[in-house]
């Protein structure tokens, strides 16, 4: 449809008579079987000439709809429930449209499909965000998905979990409409089915399946890519909706969804991602950033500001610091453009958001500052700008408030904003903004303490350290971890920081962590060998060590209120130390998904390593490997970590 036709569409036309239901909650059974009941209510009036259906919501940061973490808790029931409604819709003697706009995923997402007709607006974003939970989508989406639009598109939506802009999802033949509205335009839904008479939208369109062999060849293609059980099993899923008749595909289907749900993967990436939901603070989209002061930490931040295509302005005094920061983006993108990772047009829009100004006062635009350090002292900002400190004394005091990014290589990561009692509400909801718009959680800090990441960190590179000196070879360890599912464990990660880097890190963690660390035995994660001893630590009981005294500061976190929970101790270490999705984080892993056993377990290592490094009663057990007083508690409470 053009341009013109959807700008003239107007309001949907009155002969129509359609009923707009907008459903509040399809993550409930008995509010999808509530919402099912007003869909009935509506067709069963003779003067309903269709049924529009309006979808989309602003996801949490992590891109997982409220619905689907709601359906994830009650999964057998929810699917049921959203197979009932999806056949009502299917077989509406009326059109029924979808308008969509936002993040439609999850349940939304099926009801979507199951439409005779999607009109989408621009700031659609279209997906199957279930496989990163270890799930397949819910309600027949599959079936729906690939009726609609053929099975290569479906597989490339549900395989990769991401998310589709509105002008793929309409080329790959999820969505029929996109308008230039925000929201999609009513009047362009309602007046194709006028035009076209609504008859066609009537039926089942199953015109993506009309050739078998190009479906089954994009299956076959698909299948020679799989690398996982959930990959091959939502392959097979797929082509039962060719091959079988429905109901057969229908269980196959269920009984799939049913097996996944109940994986401990799954189940510790559910808890982890309504954690993230649970703890996300949300703030509005920065209009641009600048970075004060052209100091080469700032690079990587410059980097992921652009990445999240906000604009960046570098603020420096000295000419050729600022022409050096340049040069060192435009390297990167050139670099990028070489191996394939990013397009000349995208890499021409990226430099489009780079700016410089010697002076605060060129700042044009931006709304929030970033500085190295003392880059902020005594700066005026212009009006309207929040500023904050980045890479400084994590523990200090003051009005300024200072934000500690750890962004992962592939995006997402933590972002911890210290920040005091002077520190404004807005200026906390404008950096929690900006942490979003970088794909960060934003985490909240009283001054005063170590940053939880930090501590993280620190503690398990000790711990590394007791172990090597245990006789653990440090390279056994590494290989520990990998098997594990990091993809650079503690070893590798203290390598590439290296001993100056280490102690400028331990440095910004604060005297007090220094001293409880002990930096002098941090000197053994750069040994090639381990320490000659006569019964040497294996590898995988040196790992167990790690991530019990992983633990045992989680309880730490927790016993001082830094940190509210297990849950957040979790998502902390996950996002901070790389630990794969599936072990769910160190808390979890002493719980064992639910049994005392593993706590007592995990306790029982800690004593025993006291005992074993020597350091029995006394300061150095009490702030390292001694048990924190939270296991004893849990333990007597059945509680689990």
């Amino acid at each position: 449809m053009s341009e013109q036709a959807v700008q003239s569409a107007g309001p949907a036309p009155a002969a129509l008579n359609p009923v707009t239901l907008t459903p509040e909650d399809l993550g409930r059974p008995e509010a999808i079987e509530a919402f099912t009941g007003l869909c009935l209510t509506a067709l069963a009036d003779p003067g309903t000439g269709a049924l529009i259906f309006e979808l989309g919501e602003r996801a949490p940061r992590g891109g997982l709809p409220a619905a689907l973490l709601a359906a994830s808790e009650t999964l057998p029931q929810t699917h049921d429930a959203l197979l009932a409604l999806i056949n009502v819709v299917r077989t509406a003697r009326v059109p029924t449209v979808a308008r969509l706009s936002g993040k439609v995923g999850g349940p939304a997402a099926t009801l979507a499909l199951a439409t005779a007709l999607r009109v989408a607006g621009p700031s659609l974003r279209f997906g199957f965000p279930e496989r990163r939970l270890g799930l397949l989508p819910l309600g027949g989406a599959m079936g729906l998905a690939a009726a609609r639009a053929g099975a290569g598109p479906t597989l490339d939506a549900v395989l990769s979990g991401r998310w589709l802009g509105a002008a793929e999802a309409e080329a790959s033949g999820l969505v029929e409409i996109v308008t230039a509205t925000e929201p999609p335009a009513a009047g362009v839904a309602a007046r194709k089915l006028i035009d076209e008479g609504g008859a066609h939208l009537l039926a089942d369109r199953r015109g993506a399946l009309e050739d078998p062999d190009r479906f089954l060849g994009a299956t076959a293609a698909a299948r020679l890519r799989a690398t996982d059980p959930l990959s091959e099993t939502a392959i097979d899923c797929i082509e039962a909706v060719l091959l079988l008749p429905p109901e057969v595909a229908a269980s196959i289907e269920a009984e799939a969804l049913a097996q996944f749900a109940a994986a401990p993967g799954t189940r510790a990436r559910l808890r982890r991602a309504r954690t993230e939901a649970r703890l996300a603070r949300g703030g509005p989209r920065p209009a641009g950033v600048a970075l004060l002061g052209a100091a080469p930490e700032l690079a990587p931040i410059a980097a992921a500001i652009i990445a999240a295509d906000l604009p960046v302005t570098f603020v420096d005094p000295e000419i050729d610091r600022l022409r050096a920061a340049l040069e060192a983006v435009a390297g990167d993108q050139d670099r990028a453009v070489e191996a394939g990772r990013l397009s000349e047009a995208a890499r021409d829009h990226a430099w489009g958001l780079v700016s410089a100004t010697l002076e605060p006062s060129g700042i044009i635009g931006a709304d929030v500052a970033l500085a190295a350090g003392p880059a902020l002292d005594g700066v005026d900002l212009p009006p309207g700008l929040v500023g904050a400190a980045l890479a400084v004394d994590t523990t200090a005091t003051g009005a300024l408030p200072g934000l500690w990014l750890t962004l992962g290589a592939g995006g997402g990561g933590l972002a911890e904003i210290v920040a005091g009692r002077e520190v404004s509400h807005d200026s906390l909801r404008r950096l929690a903004g900006l942490a979003e718009a970088l794909g960060a959680l934003a985490v909240k800090v009283a001054p005063g303490r170590a940053l939880p990441s930090l501590r993280l960190r620190f503690v398990l590179w000790r711990a590394v350290a007791d172990c090597v000196a245990l006789g653990c070879a440090p390279a056994a360890l590494e290989a520990a971890f990998r098997d594990l599912g990091l993809a650079r464990g503690p070893v590798a990660t203290a390598l590439d920081l290296g001993a100056a880097g280490l102690a400028s890190l331990l440095r910004a963690a604060g005297t007090a962590e220094a001293a409880r660390i002990g930096p002098a035995a941090l000197d053994r994660l750069f040994q090639s060998e381990a320490a000659p001893v006569e019964t040497p630590l294996g590898a995988a009981e040196a790992r167990d060590l790690c991530l019990a005294a992983l633990a045992n500061e989680g309880m730490r976190l927790i016993a001082e209120a830094t940190l509210p929970d297990a849950e957040a101790v979790d998502l902390v270490a996950t996002l901070v130390l790389g630990l794969p999705a599936d072990l769910g984080g160190p808390m979890l892993w002493a719980e064992r998904l639910g049994g005392r056993t593993r706590l007592l377990a995990a306790r029982n290592l800690l004593r025993g390593m006291a005992v074993r490094t020597g350091a029995g009663p006394g300061p150095a057990a009490a702030v390292f490997w001694e048990p924190a007083a939270g296991w004893e508690e849990r333990i007597r409470a059945g509680r689990g970590a």
